[in-house]
């Protein structure tokens, strides 16, 4: 193998990632021929990333105690036909085999490698792979993001609600109806406007003079639902 890219990107997940990367090979004509490429990846659970003519695989290995269950690992290949295309592999067999005292997990796919239809001009072709391995979200983590998904819609239903609210923030022209309880709890400022022997407590009213009216009412929504 001549050549080896590596990039290291940030995931966007919701479970903890112990790796993610991208990569790409330049593979030679005469590697190719002498049998199944291998490459090294991932020191820390031993990732090796395979490739031959009928298959495409990202393989680690983890102590034998481990909740394999828990581990999510993802691999998508990209081999590249020309400057302007590519065909995308996703890896969506998933095994896992023990083997002397540690666990073996593994992606793959089958796919029907012709490197005639991809070298280039040095007969060379390119493969990329965007790995991951992570730890796969319980149902308790599950069921939390959809407890406090329930939790921001009922808040949202709070704010602005004039029957049951309490006092008044005054912006420009607008009255946004608000509770007490809610700001002060969020928010130090008022915390302090609203206790005993204020004006804005006696009066249940705060006038905001210092910040357009659409600056208030994203600062009560972040303050309800800690959304912007």
């Amino acid at each position: 193998m001549s050549s080896t890219t590596i990039t290291t990107i940030t995931p966007v997940m919701d479970a903890p990632v112990y790796y993610h990367q991208k990569l790409a090979w330049k593979i030679r004509e005469e590697d190719w021929k002498k049998g199944p490429i291998t490459s090294v990846v991932l020191q820390p659970f031993h990732g090796v990333v395979l490739f031959n003519k009928t298959k495409l695989s990202f393989c680690t290995k983890w102590p034998k105690d481990t909740a394999h269950e828990k581990i999510n690992m993802e691999a998508v290949f990209s081999i590249k036909i020309d400057d302007e295309s590519s065909v995308i592999v996703k890896c969506d067999r998933k095994e896992m085999a023990v083997l002397e005292g540690t666990k073996m997990l593994r992606v793959s796919k089958l796919v029907e490698v012709d490197p005639e239809l991809l070298y280039d001009e040095d007969r060379c072709f390119t493969i990329e792979a965007e790995l991951q391995v992570g730890q796969r979200k319980t149902n308790e983590q599950d069921k939390v993001k959809v407890g406090l998904n329930g939790f921001v819609q009922d808040m949202k239903l709070i704010f602005q609600d004039e029957k049951n609210s309490d006092m008044v923030v005054i912006a420009g022209n607008k009255n946004f109806h608000c509770h007490k309880a809610v700001l002060s709890a969020r928010c130090e400022v008022f915390k302090n406007m609203l206790a005993h022997d204020t004006i804005e407590s006696d009066t249940n009213t705060i006038e905001v003079k210092e910040a357009p009216m659409e600056a208030v009412e994203c600062m009560l929504k972040y303050i309800y639902t800690g959304e912007l």
